[in-house]
This record gives structure tokens, sequence and C-alpha cells, in this order.
């Protein structure tokens, strides 16, 4: 996986993923309730970075858990080598 900055790029992806559906969750739900424009941008970028944090913790959890099985699967099924001549 690409390193960058702590945390790796599928997990950044699904974080970014998750905060901008919360996002537009959120103006949806602010312009259904009645609030005001400024109350629903506030409430809407707040939900965005708390969600993102989310989402991060979230991806990291799948990413792990999808590259420890791809590991473990590697390990029970290697790949054989035929290389060597049958004699």
């Amino acid at each position: 996986m690409i390193e960058q900055g702590g945390s790796t790029i599928p997990a950044r992806v699904i974080a970014t993923c998750f905060a901008l559906v919360s996002f537009a969750a959120a103006i949806v739900v602010g312009v259904s309730a009645g609030n005001s424009t400024l109350t629903i941008l506030f409430r809407a970028t707040g939900v965005m970075i708390v969600c993102w944090f989310i989402g991060l913790a979230v991806g990291s959890v799948a990413q792990w858990a999808i590259l420890d099985h791809i590991h473990r699967y590697k390990q029970q099924h290697p790949i054989p080598d035929d290389s060597v001549p049958d004699t």
C-alpha cells in the first residue's frame, strides 16, 4: 500500500467519501428542518469533520482486515515453483 502521512490512501478515500456523504445528509436535514443557512453550514461542516475521523477509523480497520486476509491466503496457497525440472 502507498503510505502517506501516517495513513494509507484507501483508508483516506473511505474517510473522505464518508465525510462528504455526511455533509450532504446534514445539509438536507438542516434544510428540511427549516434552519438558517449559516446554522446549516456550520453544523454540516462540524459533522463532516467528525465523520472524516470516524471514516478513517472504519477504513483503516477494513483495510487491515483485507490485507490480513490476503497475507494469510498467500501463506496457505503458495505459488508453485515451475523452474525446477521434473526428473
